[in-house]
């Protein structure tokens, strides 16, 4: 029974990240624009996410060493299926999504959200859910975020000081 649940589980992540691939295959493009000024505060954000949250999330004793591993795995596909969602509403007059540091930057933001929330269901559910929970949680985030910054016109800082 183990050794299944083990396949079906490779195969299901296997899925996600074929599935991820073609998504940036077919919609995006990389910006040909430097933003180097930019690339310091994505470096710092995105150690918080990978390293801070990982090492944060070790507080359960029995859940320490699977916690930084969810963190990893969640963190890695929560940044990629973000930026397709962000992407998505900020598309070039090509219909192409472009990725920058500004877009890895927004989606590293937008998965804080995410770990956030397993810390609240740490040990209490699988990685699949996790990952099913962030990627419901992160087209919800990213809708949430064209409302608020598009539509609304509500300033940036504000919205990331409610995150």
């Amino acid at each position: 029974m183990g050794r299944e649940k083990s396949k079906q589980d490779v195969i299901m992540l296997s899925v996600v990240q074929i599935s991820l691939a073609a998504l940036f295959i077919i919609f995006c493009r990389y910006n040909s624009h430097y933003e180097i000024g930019k690339y310091t505060m994505f470096q710092d954000v995105h150690v918080m996410i990978f390293v801070g949250f990982g090492f944060l999330m070790t507080f359960l004793r029995r859940y320490g060493y699977s916690a930084v591993g969810f963190n990893f795995l969640l963190g890695s596909i929560i940044v990629e299926w973000s930026c397709v969602c962000l992407g998505f509403y900020n598309m070039s007059d090509d219909y192409k999504i472009l990725i920058s540091i500004e877009s890895l930057y927004q989606a590293d933001i937008a998965s804080a959200a995410v770990l956030i929330s397993m810390g609240a269901v740490l040990g209490q559910t699988s990685y699949m859910q996790l990952i099913i929970m962030g990627i419901i949680e992160i087209a919800v985030y990213s809708g949430n975020a064209y409302l608020g910054l598009q539509v609304y016109k509500v300033n940036q800082n504000i919205i990331l000081s409610r995150l």
